[in-house]
């Protein structure tokens, strides 16, 4: 008897809403100059594009901000 295939999980709204969220910070601190890693290393720091932006317009690098921002 063939297995029958398991329906795609339904999106809720709280899943669409942490993954433009998430894809709006990516975004942002890639126009600032972090690199895709850095980027992904902060992601999940609330207001961290409005921190990193403060940061990038008194004229920090991106490892700077990263090294200020990161929880290491």
């Amino acid at each position: 008897m063939p297995v029958k295939p398991k329906k795609p999980e339904k999106a809720t709204k709280d899943n669409d809403d942490f993954e433009q969220v998430t894809r709006w910070r990516y975004e942002a601190l890639i126009k600032m100059g972090l690199s895709p890693e850095q980027a992904i290393a902060l992601i999940e720091m609330p207001d961290v594009a409005h921190a990193a932006k403060a940061l990038a317009d008194r004229g920090c690098p991106p490892d700077l901000i990263v090294a200020l921002l990161g929880r290491d």
